[in-house]
């Protein structure tokens, strides 16, 4: 279990590979779906999770929530807010915040079981950038050493600077260390969607993100 976060308002989510990526089969994971935590209205909305990318080496990955059963499925993603992406890289020694999914293990019922979530917010400092990996196996694409403490479902989590724009996904950490590695949000821009149903009523296929961020459906800045 991991965290993701909306990119668009037509349902676009980025999240980290390994969160969706199935590395004893070297394949996405088959029937994903996502929480949606409302605290608000302490009420949990659940997603389908289809048509994921993946970054050929960095950490990353995109896909999208969807819900067969809902009339007005555009008009609720539209209701959703969207994070604004950075493209600029913070320095070493700048104040980063993230924020993840917390899951309590599930708790067995007569009915079925019962899974408790929640939402926690974590903060530190960049210590380091990687602009070519930190290693070749775990981690090759850019990313940076943080200060940050991490929760168990945090990979996948957008990872913010002083000014509230992503910059990074939360991909390696130690519980109860004030230690992790969050891969640069740029690496996504390398990515392709497929089955995209587009203004002219056509699906089409290998859509790149660049396209995207240059209509404003990603917002960039």
């Amino acid at each position: 279990m991991g965290t993701g976060f909306l990119i668009s308002n037509f349902g676009l989510i980025a999240t980290a590979k390994h969160v969706v990526w199935d590395s004893k089969k070297n394949q996405v994971f088959q029937n994903l779906i996502g929480f949606q935590l409302l605290q608000a209205h302490d009420h949990v909305i659940i997603w389908d999770i289809v048509n994921i990318s993946v970054h050929e080496f960095s950490d990353v990955a995109v896909g999208f929530i969807y819900r067969s059963d809902l009339s007005d499925f555009s008009e609720s993603l539209r209701k959703i807010n969207q994070f604004s992406l950075s493209e600029f890289l913070p320095d070493p020694g700048s104040k980063i915040a993230g924020v993840a999914l917390n899951p309590n293990l599930p708790r067995h019922t007569q009915e079925g079981f019962e899974l408790s979530l929640e939402y926690q917010e974590t903060a530190g400092v960049v210590e380091e950038c990687f602009p070519n990996g930190r290693d070749r196996v775990l981690l090759p694409g850019k990313c940076f050493s943080t200060t940050m403490g991490t929760l168990p479902g945090a990979s996948g989590g957008p990872v913010a600077s002083r000014d509230g724009k992503v910059f990074g996904i939360n991909s390696t950490g130690w519980h109860g260390e004030n230690y992790s590695f969050v891969s640069s949000i740029q690496d996504i821009f390398d990515l392709e969607v497929n089955n995209i149903r587009k203004n002219d009523s056509q699906i089409h296929n290998g859509v790149p993100l660049s396209e995207f961020i240059s209509e404003g459906k990603i917002v960039v800045s």
